[in-house]
């Protein structure tokens, strides 16, 4: 339930005791995500910038301006901050997400959405 982060001579810099093993750490230029089975936790140097509850098995994407929460039936898009962005829900398991020239596609074997005005933030 601990995460350590080091610096590049390998000297610990901050301990982080979350309390759960996490699944997924990703480090962008200016936050730091640690998700775990339940919750997403949002840092940004040594502080708590946000607190996401993850119902379920979640992939966690990064992007330069947000991130996404992605699941068997589900991808929602996050600022950095965790404000929910977009959601979308489907009825089969999601194979692809991408952001193309008209928007936001999400695939599912038989389906093809696009949403549009979606931000390209990845």
């Amino acid at each position: 339930g601990r995460v350590v982060e080091v610096d590049p001579a390998g000297i610990p810099l901050r301990v982080y005791d979350i309390g759960a093993v996490p699944r997924q750490v990703a480090k962008t230029s200016s936050h730091l995500f640690i998700l775990t089975d339940t919750r997403l936790y949002i840092l940004r140097q040594d502080q708590l910038v946000a607190l996401v509850d993850v119902l379920g098995q979640g992939k966690l994407i990064i992007g330069d301006h947000g991130f996404g929460l992605l699941q068997t039936k589900q991808f929602q898009w996050f600022t950095h901050t965790g404000q929910l962005l977009g959601e979308v829900k489907t009825r089969d398991p999601i194979r692809r997400i991408y952001f193309g020239t008209e928007g936001l596609v999400i695939e599912t074997r038989t389906h093809r959405g696009i949403v549009g005005g979606a931000q390209g933030w990845w």
